[in-house]
């Protein structure tokens, strides 16, 4: 047997066992010798992962045989109106015998007149076939032929849009590598919920097999097959519906799911699937989405994907609890995976706790080191917890591959603040408000930036404007306060920190307010009122507060001791210690992982720079 009829029935024998993939392997190396086979594109065809591809095999085919009825069929359920092919003109041979003698005979005469080939005709052919060889000859030897090198495969292997979460890679820059490419091997793929045997085998594997491939158009046919014979299976409308839920097509997808459910008013997917619909209307009914994933979870407990997107749903709507519940649950019930680690580490670092968060986080990105989302989050938990030098590095490898996020753009300004390299903190907040003017994360790390440049006036009306959108921010409220209090207008000052102290949501944040308002009081010399909210600020339990604060604080209230005539200094001109806070929790609006609590400002111990103040 001849290598490439062995490696051709290698090829057969793996599409018959399922393992598309080796049978492209082997196909490729048949293509590779020879280009020209349509019998290698037309099986090639059957084996590609996606749309675009099989439309180029096909086309292929037909490129060289035109009238091939298979690659016709093809192109045809692609949605292509081509021709069907023309049966060919065969005699039927029961005609034959209507002929009458005469005609027989006319026929038999026609071929004894057929005139022979001249000489003078086969010396011209081969005149002809000599030229040729000389002119193959002559290119060759003149380096003028070059043989046709160029790859097998000349489309893209993206895959097709879907509706879900997941998003591909962009990089900020030529030269970074999709973080699949640093796989060892590609994730295993979560089964498919609710594959049932079912009548016709074979268009249900093949249906299956397509789906798996996102390869939407032929999952549908075959879907729609297996509907055909067994009209009353509710697992395949609810698989029709997710077809039409990965394409967008929302209104399509919520009328299979119905369909479903009018077959088996108990068929848990199909109220998962229906849950998912209301999530992506217009707009969102995250109300009954909710009803729908409890009824999914009620009626099988088994259900992960039903378990994940309630506890999902739950995070979004600010119930923290019960997403740690279910979420935790789920670890419980099921194999761990990335997303769900992704989702406790929003929670906890809602909740405030932030070691188990960078842990959760850490744990996701073991689990996934492409969940992007992930890296973003690993870094709200160092700067969380202080480590603004060490959120760094994630950043960088998330922003490398998201670079329009507004708010890691805000956060990766305030890691830099922390690492002393104010000029590039400053380009990284005028980058995230140009892609979002209105974005309070970066106005606020602008505010941070001219404040501990010495533009005070500048920071103010920067601040302002990130107050003026979120009224409620403590990070704005407070950095204004200081601001003030560098402008020396202590009174307002004075406002802005007690505002501060009542937007408060730890007892961290709680500690720096009372601590810059003993500060603006000091500066108006009501020293009996600086001592009151520095002996408050004592109270808080020394493990929640950072140990600068607490010592600055003693030092302060020491010297405001009525044994002590001199007052502190004004704290107009001089700077004063590195104050650090936790944010609240910020409540996600999405059940996507791209939002996280917003990052928290750090004060700079850095003396104040030598330009002259604007006031």
């Amino acid at each position: 047997m001849k290598p490439e009829e062995q490696l051709f029935k290698l090829a057969m024998t793996a599409i018959e066992q399922g393992d598309d993939a080796s049978a492209r392997e082997h196909l490729v190396s048949l293509l590779q010798n020879d280009r020209s086979n349509p019998k290698y594109w037309l099986w090639m065809s059957a084996v590609v992962e996606t749309v675009k591809e099989r439309e180029f095999c096909l086309r292929e085919v037909l490129k060289l045989d035109r009238r091939n009825p298979t690659a016709i069929h093809g192109m045809r359920m692609l949605g292509y109106n081509l021709d069907p092919p023309e049966a060919s003109a065969g005699i039927d041979p029961l005609k034959q015998q209507w002929k009458t003698s005469l005609e027989v005979e006319d026929l038999a005469e026609k071929k004894e007149l057929k005139r022979k080939p001249l000489t003078s005709s086969w010396v011209a052919l081969g005149a002809l076939v000599i030229g040729a060889a000389a002119l193959v000859v002559y290119l060759v030897q003149s380096n003028r032929y070059r043989p046709d090198t160029s790859p097998i495969m000349r489309f893209s292997l993206t895959p097709l849009y879907t509706a879900t979460p997941s998003k591909t890679p962009t990089p900020l820059f030529t030269g970074v590598p999709p973080l699949w490419t640093l796989l060892e091997a590609t994730y295993t793929p979560t089964p498919i919920y609710a594959a049932t045997p079912h009548k016709l085998t074979e268009a249900y594997l093949a249906a299956m097999r397509a789906y798996k491939k996102e390869d939407w158009v032929n999952a549908l046919e075959f879907f729609q097959q297996v509907l055909a014979a067994e009209p009353a299976s509710a697992d395949i409308w609810y698989h029709i519906g997710e077809v039409y839920r990965f394409q967008g097509l929302n209104e399509d997808a919520a009328a299979a799911y119905d369909a479903s459910l009018k077959l088996d008013a108990e068929f848990a997917p199909a109220h998962l699937g229906k849950g998912r619909a209301y999530l992506l209307a217009e707009p969102p009914d995250l109300k009954r989405a909710g009803q729908e994933f409890q009824k999914a979870v009620e009626l099988d407990a088994a259900m992960a994907d039903g378990l994940l997107a309630l506890a999902e749903l739950q995070l979004a709507e600010g119930d923290v609890e019960s997403a740690l519940e279910n979420a935790n649950l789920y670890t419980v019930s099921f194999p761990p995976t990335a997303r769900v680690e992704l989702l406790r580490a929003q929670a906890y670092l809602a909740m405030g706790k932030t070691a188990e968060a960078l842990s959760a986080a850490k744990q996701a990105n073991r689990m996934d080191i492409t969940l992007l989302p992930a890296y973003k989050l690993i870094a709200a938990a160092l700067q969380s917890g202080g480590g603004f030098p060490a959120s760094i590095e994630p950043l960088t490898t998330y922003l490398a591959y998201e670079p329009d996020d507004a708010e890691a753009l805000a956060m990766m300004a305030q890691a830099l603040i922390a690492a002393e390299d104010l000029e590039e903190a400053l380009s990284y907040a005028e980058r995230a408000l140009q892609l979002d003017d209105r974005s309070v994360p970066a106005l606020i790390v602008r505010g941070q930036i001219l404040f501990e440049q010495g533009d005070y006036l500048e920071a103010a009306e920067t601040l302002d404007s990130a107050i003026e959108i979120e009224e409620t921010s403590f990070e704005a409220n407070i950095l204004k306060s200081r601001v003030q209090l560098a402008r020396k207008l202590n009174d307002s000052a004075v406002e802005f920190a007690r505002r501060a102290y009542e937007l408060a949501g730890t007892d961290q944040q709680k500690a720096a307010a009372l601590y810059w308002r003993a500060m603006a009081y000091v500066a108006l010399k009501q020293n009996s009122a600086a001592r009151t909210d520095l002996k408050t600020l004592l109270e808080y339990p020394e493990e929640k507060l950072p140990a600068e604060l607490l010592e600055k604080a003693r030092g302060l209230l020491d010297q405001l001791n009525p044994a002590t005539p001199t007052a502190a200094a004004s704290a107009g001109t001089t700077r004063t210690p590195v104050v650090s806070f936790t944010p609240a929790a910020a409540r996600s609006d999405t059940l996507t992982a791209a939002r996280t609590p917003t990052p928290r400002l750090a004060s700079s111990a850095t003396p104040t720079p030598t330009p002259t103040p604007r006031k």
